[in-house]
């Protein structure tokens, strides 16, 4: 029988085998010549240092140009970074908020069976005043930064929240709350005519009720009353609204300028009806001023009552923005600061004036605070020594009612914040504040901005900020 090649390799394998068998035991007993050193003194190396120098990378020439390191941007340092922190961005709108509109009814069924509607009872976040839960947890983040914002720039400069929308006069012995509504006020008086009244009334016939009697010398006689005034003011400037709202409270004063008789026996009488408290502005000196109108209390001041809040540097309310310094300032006899607009009759040398210290200011916020959770950056400090933190100041440099954009390329403030030790993030708690350190009333509109998030990742660089080195 044919081996096969296998087999015929196979016994061939195992006879070497048995040939190159060494038996240990064969040189147990045999004798070992001792070591002498000069039997090896050829392979010795005569300059071991030089041996031992680093000669090139095998096969590469010295001359071989070698890329420099990068230091960053791309290759293995980017690698290196990416595996020791993570950088993640998450965008934040306050649109998303949680409870940001109202609840809706429920239909529910009692014990007995019944079926019945119930609303929860759930309070509204306000658009500025919010808390944003992350869609995970952040572990050992590392630091925080806003990149960008975008804020509408449409909160109210005058709200009954600031009480700067109320103040009081005290006029022939009596006191009335003078009220102008909620809101924003982008001028404070009509560019083309220079006054806040949106059109003055002209001279028309009416009868009154308390004409006098027709002349006995003329029977059929008639009278005629023209009656003149008051304008209407325009509410939506500063100085129309305060005016409109003055003259809800306080009565009119009506007086006669001018009574005339013809050869018939007719009289016609001329009448004017005024505000008894005016609001005026001079253009030439940029102030505002207060008047009264009744000529038979001339010698009589009045006084403007302001509230007492910190809402302003002056502490009183609006007063800080009509330009009056004083809490409680009393009309004094004077001259009326420049050319005064406004008036009906016009005023005369020295009359009951209320003149502004400095000049008026219908802005007022020219910068807002956003506070995030307790990542304080930021230290504001007030005229009364007071002072609150936040994380970043928003520079509003729009007009109301616009959209405020805040990013890499309008970066006025710092905006990244570093943990003493690395932090878990899971909830941020986010508000925006005025100059005052008051929560700002946007009316539950919303605002957004992008947060980026750096996380550690390396155990290494761990233990090193644990330790905050």
């Amino acid at each position: 029988m044919e081996q096969t090649y296998q087999q015929i390799l196979a016994e061939v394998y195992d006879e070497n085998a048995k040939n190159v068998l060494v038996h240990q035991t064969e040189y147990d007993d045999e004798e070992q010549p001792p070591y002498e050193k000069y039997d090896y003194s050829d392979n010795e190396v005569d300059d071991k240092e030089e041996f031992n120098k680093f000669a090139g990378d095998r096969g590469k020439p010295e001359h071989v140009i070698r890329p420099e390191k990068v230091l960053s941007g791309d290759g293995l340092t980017n690698i290196k970074k990416d595996s020791i922190i993570r950088t993640n961005v998450i965008n934040i709108d306050g649109n998303f908020r949680q409870n940001a509109a109202p609840p809706q009814p429920l239909l529910l069924t009692d014990c007995g069976g019944y079926d019945f509607v119930t609303t929860p009872n759930t309070k509204l976040q306000s658009g500025s005043n919010f808390s944003f839960r992350t869609s995970r947890q952040y572990k050992n983040t590392y630091s925080v930064e806003v990149t960008s914002i975008e804020f509408p720039n449409s909160f109210y400069a005058f709200s009954s929240q600031r009480k700067n929308t109320l103040f009081s006069i005290e006029y022939n012995q009596r006191t009335y709350d003078i009220r102008i509504p909620d809101g924003n006020y982008s001028k404070l008086a009509n560019l083309t005519t220079n006054n806040y009244y949106t059109t003055i009334p002209t001279t028309n016939g009416v009868p009154i009720a308390d004409a006098p009697p027709p002349n006995p010398q003329f029977p059929n006689s008639t009278t005629t009353t023209n009656i003149s005034g008051p304008p209407t003011p325009d509410i939506t400037t500063f100085l129309g609204a305060i005016q409109e709202a003055i003259n809800k409270n306080i009565p009119p004063i009506t007086s006669v300028t001018s009574s005339a008789i013809d050869s018939n026996g007719n009289t016609t009488v001329q009448k004017l009806i005024e505000p008894a408290i005016e609001i005026g502005y001079s253009s030439q000196s940029h102030l505002i001023y207060f008047t009264q109108n009744d000529t038979s209390l001339r010698l009589v001041p009045f006084n403007i009552l302001f509230p007492s809040v910190e809402t302003n540097s002056y502490g009183n309310g609006i007063g800080y923005n009509l330009g009056i310094l004083e809490l409680n300032p009393q009309s004094k006899i004077q001259a009326p600061p420049g050319q005064i607009t406004g008036s009906l009759l016009g005023l005369p040398e020295q009359i009951q004036l209320i003149v502004a210290d400095t000049f008026p200011d219908i802005i007022q916020d020219r910068y807002v605070f956003l506070k995030l959770s307790d990542w304080d950056l930021i230290t504001h400090v007030n005229a009364n020594s007071s002072q609150f933190t936040a994380f970043m100041k928003i520079v509003l440099s729009v007009p109301k009612y616009t959209v405020q954009f805040d990013n890499a390329s309008s970066n006025s403030t710092h905006k990244q914040y570093h943990f003493q030790q690395p932090t878990n993030i899971n909830l941020i708690n986010i508000s925006l504040l005025d100059a005052y350190g008051n929560v700002l009333d946007m009316k539950y509109s919303s605002f957004s901005l992008t947060l980026q998030i750096q996380e550690c990742l390396s155990n290494a660089t761990y233990e090193a900020l644990l330790e905050n080195k």
